[in-house]
């Protein structure tokens, strides 16, 4: 995909790649503080190979950088693993769903970078990134405490 510039200046959005492995994984253990290794699957997927539709396949993982290269955000979203689980829905229409159905898993920004508007440009860029990719579907789920979170729609 290339390197995206946002609307915050310094800040720039790309997909994740191999090397970014260990600064997404310090990022991704602030979304879980009681866990900090409940995104340990993750790490595997950023060695995938950079593919459409999304980043990697059918995964988002996107990086928010300063001018400095410093990895300061980060968001993983992509298939809803629980379609492949759920009892009530057969593999053929997993896949399909698979296809159209998608959920961000996380979003984290690093804590002295927090308040800037990185999150909530990561969350503006997947919208964008799934919508173009023919998603129909897509879910953010979130702590309650961070249901106060407000995310300002772009007007364009």
């Amino acid at each position: 995909m290339g390197t995206t510039r946002t609307r915050l200046h310094g800040i720039t959005l790309r997909d994740a790649a191999p090397t970014d492995a260990d600064a997404v994984m310090r990022l991704l253990a602030y979304v879980n503080p009681n866990d900090p290794d409940a995104f340990e699957d993750v790490r595997p997927n950023l060695s995938l190979p950079q593919q459409g539709p999304l980043s990697h396949f059918r995964a988002l993982m996107v990086v928010a950088e300063n001018d400095e290269g410093e990895t300061v955000g980060v968001l993983i979203g992509g298939v809803p693993l629980w379609l492949f689980d759920h009892p009530g829905i057969d593999v053929p229409l997993a896949h399909l769903l698979a296809e159209r159905t998608a959920i961000v898993t996380a979003v984290a920004v690093h804590p002295g970078q927090r308040g800037r508007g990185i999150g909530a440009e990561l969350i503006r860029h997947s919208v964008r990134r799934f919508t173009r990719a023919g998603y129909g579907l897509l879910t953010l789920n979130c702590c309650p405490e961070l249901e106060t979170y407000e995310l300002v729609r772009d007007s364009d």
